[in-house]
C-alpha cells in the first residue's frame, strides 16, 4: 500500500461518514470561513513547493504538511470529541 492509496481510502471513508451523518453541505461550507480559508491558502502555497528542485523548499513543504495537516488539524478533531 502506498501513501497515496492510504489517502484515497481516508478521503472515501470521511466522505461516506459525512454522507451518513448528513453534514456534507456543512463540511463543504466550512472552507469559506475566513480562518479556514486563510489556512488552506497558506498550506497550498507550501504544497506547491513540494515539487520544487530546491531541497530546502521541498523539505519545508513536507514538514509543514506533516506537522500542521496530519497532526494539528487531524488529531485536534479527535481531541474535540473527547
Amino acid at each position: 500500500m502506498t501513501f497515496a492509496e492510504s489517502e484515497v481510502r481516508h478521503m472515501d471513508a470521511y466522505s461516506h461518514l459525512l454522507d451518513v451523518l448528513g453534514i456534507t453541505d456543512d463540511f463543504e461550507q466550512v472552507t469559506e470561513e475566513p480562518a479556514i480559508k486563510e489556512r488552506i491558502e497558506y498550506l497550498d502555497e507550501y504544497l506547491e513547493k513540494s515539487e520544487s528542485d530546491d531541497e530546502r523548499e521541498y523539505v519545508m513543504s513536507i514538514l509543514l504538511f506533516s506537522t500542521f495537516v496530519q497532526h494539528v488539524s487531524l488529531f485536534s478533531q479527535f481531541l474535540i470529541m473527547t
